[in-house]
């Protein structure tokens, strides 16, 4: 099969930057990381090669600077990467129903750009859960990845980085995606119950966790019926018989032959996290399953054979399965700060 653009969809902290770096070694492959990422409107060459692993405590591998593909479209009279604009990131998380043409101007100039360099693009999302449909409906000929992991694995990842780094961004972000909910409905509900806490200057750890939850369940619920591929990298990391699967799969679709032999996901230890998961988890989960009984989404199948399907209800239920071994919780109050 012809090469395809290739979308990758994640949340942060989900083993993102692995997968996309896997595809950025090809030389047939140009790799944009987070192009939705709000640093874009601060760019220029300086940060630009300077911005990689080594400028932080990320826990990646080491790679070249994170946007060097992007050099090309600095703007040399003012900060920034042409077309870009600071309300891709959170503003429009969640805006599904609108045009948009200057987000979808600026998505095609990526793509422009690799395959005027005679390469297959692949965009690796951190921001996009939330407007898969969009992205499939704007880009219907690029093959749209979204990658999921264990939630819980996941927000410990990033409550770590507040912890030993006190880099509450991550934690943060979950609050300023509810207050742009965009086209969802039931976000909107959300977010008109959670004001007080979104407004506050500083929030509980267990009504932050509460936050993300209901974004990550939205989100990948969302986003799961528009995917071509739906990866788990819980699944990529443990299990020989799934990587194959995937790589074959990637490699059919996209003409792209990626090696994902040393996948490895981190599980974090909940130590003192003063949080029920549990009972957080098991509500989130109710919420939206009566939510989609009354506006059911679109379902997807995936190669059933192989018993890798992906649908809304198989989100949940890895929202519900990831607290399994977290039962025992250290009860304590304490908070975070917004950046």
């Amino acid at each position: 099969m012809s090469s395809r653009a290739l979308f990758i969809h994640s949340g942060m902290r989900t083993g993102s930057t692995y997968l996309l770096h896997r595809f950025r070694v090809l030389p047939t492959a140009m790799a944009f990381t987070e192009p939705f990422n709000e640093v874009l409107a601060q760019m220029n060459a300086q940060l630009l090669r300077g911005l990689g692993p080594a400028y932080w405590n990320s826990g990646h591998s080491a790679t070249d600077p994170y946007y060097a593909e992007y050099e090309p479209l600095l703007d040399p009279s003012a900060p920034g990467i042409r077309g870009f604009r600071p309300e891709f990131t959170f503003d429009n998380f969640f805006r599904v129903n609108d045009d948009l043409p200057e987000q979808r101007s600026y998505l095609k100039g990526l793509l422009d750009l690799a395959e005027q360099d005679g390469r297959v693009p692949v965009l690796g999302f951190c921001a996009s859960l939330g407007r898969v449909e969009w992205l499939k409906r704007n880009f219907p000929d690029a093959y749209h990845l979204v990658l999921i992991r264990n939630p819980v694995q996941q927000w410990i990842s990033s409550y770590s980085m507040y912890t030993e780094q006190k880099n509450a961004y991550f934690v943060n972000s979950y609050r300023r995606m509810m207050l742009s909910p965009g086209d969802s409905e039931y976000l909107a509900e959300v977010r008109d119950a959670f004001k007080e806490s979104l407004e506050a200057t500083d929030i509980r750890i267990d009504r932050l966790y509460e936050i993300f939850a209901h974004v990550y369940a939205w989100s990948t619920c969302s986003a799961v019926p528009h995917a071509d591929l739906v990866v788990d990298i819980d699944r990529l990391s443990s299990s020989p018989a799934y990587r194959d699967y995937i790589t074959e799969t990637i490699r059919a679709q996209s003409g792209q032959q990626v090696d994902f032999s040393d996948s490895r996901v981190s599980n974090h230890n909940p130590g003192d996290i003063p949080i029920d998961f549990y009972r957080i988890n098991s509500f989130v989960s109710s919420s939206i399953r009566q939510w989609l009984r009354r506006h059911p989404l679109p379902v997807v199948e995936q190669s059933a054979s192989r018993g890798y399907e992906y649908h809304p209800n198989s989100v949940l239920e890895k929202l519900d399965l990831s607290v399994a071994p977290l039962r025992q919780i250290v009860p304590a109050e304490k908070a975070v700060a917004q950046n």
